[in-house]
């Protein structure tokens, strides 16, 4: 099980109690725009897409939950998928469904949100920032 930390948050795998709250964050159009969701219709296809994304590189579900440490509580996920095979490049996006969490600097760039996202080592997937990589 990866867990990735930083200062303020853990990035760590979605928990069985976790998933509808995270579900619901991707039906809710002020938290996630309907255009921006990967395609799931049912709370079982959400569980299934989440179970499965670390073996697939192409997977748009999240891989993990934002905790903060502080309060010990799940305020977002993150998710990242090969976007270009041939380039070895990803992208990385994440959710704060959590409205309270949001303008505490979570997601802003050079904030611990970031950096602990970006801290990820290299795997033999090709998955990470080159090492050079600085936040």
């Amino acid at each position: 099980m990866t867990v990735l930390e930083g200062p303020l948050v853990r990035l760590r795998p979605l928990t069985p109690s976790e998933r509808r709250e995270v579900f619901d964050w991707y039906n809710d159009p002020e938290i996630v725009a309907p255009f921006d969701r990967f395609s799931v219709d049912t709370f079982d296809e959400f569980v299934h897409a989440a179970e499965t994304a670390s073996q697939d590189p192409t997977s748009l579900a999240p891989r993990f939950a934002v905790e903060r440490k502080d309060e010990n509580k799940v305020v977002g996920v993150v998710g990242h998928y090969r976007a270009h095979p041939v380039l070895e490049y990803i992208d990385v996006w994440y959710v704060l469904g959590d409205r309270a969490a949001r303008g505490r600097g979570l997601g802003a760039r050079r904030s611990d949100f970031s950096r602990t996202i970006c801290s990820r080592p290299r795997q033999s997937s090709g998955w990470g920032p080159p090492p050079t990589w600085r936040t």
